[in-house]
């Protein structure tokens, strides 16, 4: 009825053993930040994590360094190590290393960005082996909608001259802020930056993922806006399989020192997002009352594993420890539906339903975790605190579900104790562990009786 995350099978009952799937980490625009995280990327890598990486503050290609002109290669070149980092850690043996880079749209590399995996161009110029994530802001599809240019900018010069970090912004702040700057570029008053049309900058995200399935994309200001935990910092995109984030801040490098031939970085104020996972093999669950049963023991089996796990880096322990992030999944779905003969072209309005019900047992679960353990460090003043599940509050529950009076119950146990644990549900793409189960892998219907899986093994 549970299946659990690749790293809990590999990990379970080893010496210090991962039992982590998801880490998202942030590079700063300094050499000494860059290779710091390069060592986190191996480090994750070698306990059978996957990794996301966002590259936004790193500035562009052609950009100052210590004043000089053009001194900057841009990230391209950064990604190229990245990549080639992931092929050499791989996971443990038994499965290959894999990061997803992910840059803001507003970056001045972003065209060379799209073009990574591309066959045809300069081939020092590409990463075969990483999976690129561009992070859109509402204002770009506006803009797209409406024909317009969009403005693509150099974050260190940003930076230097307005004391802003773009990367740091979202929503009605971001939008103002990049207005001011779409005013100074057109008055000439930017050193790097260019204009170039939305539709025709969307149409190049097409075509390279109609090439080559890449990149993800993913909204930051839908991102950000359902974010609990937005009181405490910002999500920077989205981990490997874009099913799960949270908030992430590079580390400020305080002191670097040699000890035993070895490089020792002191480190302050850095978090990696972590995410511990299981999926319900709803194949095998029927009933209201065994699907609330494995909820509450999926939940269980996440919020202890966060305690008893050895998170290979030292800023995603504290992540671990901040925010307490788990992600129930869900796979088997395609299985569940045809036992009750629903079509799976007409099933939206039994879906919404089920994951709903899934949605109240994890949460009432973690409000009874947190009643006999106690919250999440970064509780107080997050949504929960707030009473806000989900990103609505109880008025808009009594509107819009049948269920209302279940989440009546919840708010009021939510009000009382707190919960244990700030994001609680994520579905993943589980392909492999679906196939030990012996059922369709997460939500996806079966799309072929007969089809052949080929993975790192053959």
């Amino acid at each position: 009825k549970i299946s659990l995350a690749t790293p809990f099978l590999m990990n379970l009952r080893r010496p210090h053993g991962n039992l982590s799937s998801c880490f998202i980490t942030m590079m700063d625009d300094s050499r000494d930040s860059i290779f710091y995280v390069l060592d986190q990327i191996s480090a994750i890598s070698k306990f059978g994590g996957g990794v996301g990486v966002n590259i936004s503050r790193v500035r562009c290609k052609g950009a100052r360094i210590k004043g000089v002109k053009n001194a900057s290669g841009g990230v391209i070149p950064w990604i190229r190590i990245i990549n080639d980092t992931a092929v050499a850690v791989n996971q443990q043996g038994k499965r290959k290393g894999a990061v997803t880079v992910s840059l803001d749209m507003w970056h001045l590399d972003i065209e060379d960005f799209l073009e990574l995996r591309t066959e045809n161009g300069d081939q020092r110029m590409k990463a075969y082996d990483i999976f690129p994530q561009v992070v859109i802001p509402d204002l770009f599809m506006q803009k797209a909608e409406t024909g317009e240019n969009w403005l693509m900018v150099d974050p260190h010069e940003i930076r230097t001259k307005y004391g802003i970090e773009i990367a740091d912004l979202w929503g009605a702040e971001f939008t103002e802020f990049y207005r001011r700057l779409y005013r100074d570029a057109a008055d000439g008053k930017l050193e790097l930056y260019k204009f170039y049309p939305a539709k025709e900058l969307l149409k190049k995200i097409m075509r390279s993922q109609i090439e080559t399935g890449m990149p993800y994309l993913a909204f930051k200001d839908t991102l950000n806006k359902y974010n609990p935990n937005k009181h405490d910092g910002l999500i920077v995109g989205t981990n490997l399989c874009t099913e799960s984030h949270s908030n992430v801040r590079p580390a400020q490098i305080a002191e670097s020192r040699i000890e035993n031939g070895r490089i020792i970085h002191e480190t302050e104020g850095g978090l990696v997002h972590v995410c511990n996972l299981v999926s319900l093999n709803l194949a095998n669950i029927s009933g209201d009352e065994e699907l609330a049963d494995t909820c509450a023991t999926a939940v269980r089996i996440l919020d202890n594993a966060i305690d008893f796990t050895e998170v290979p880096i030292l800023e995603g322990q504290l992540h671990n420890r901040r925010y307490r992030t788990v992600g129930v999944g869900a796979m088997g779905l395609a299985d569940h539906l045809a036992v009750r003969n629903i079509p799976y072209l007409n099933c939206a309005g039994y879906v919404d339903e089920l994951f709903e019900k899934i949605a109240l047992a994890t949460i009432r679960s973690s409000i009874g975790l947190a009643k006999e353990k106690g919250c999440f460090e970064a509780y107080q003043g997050s949504d929960w605190s707030k009473g806000i599940i989900l990103g609505h509050d109880q008025i808009w529950f009594n509107k819009n579900t049948r269920l209302a009076s279940e989440w009546n119950q919840v708010f009021a146990d939510l009000a009382a104790y707190g919960i244990r644990n700030s994001q609680l549900m994520a579905i993943a793409p589980n392909t492999s562990s679906s196939l030990i189960q012996g059922c369709t892998a997460s939500v996806l219907p079966i799309y072929r009786k007969f089809f052949v899986e080929t993975h790192g093994k053959g």
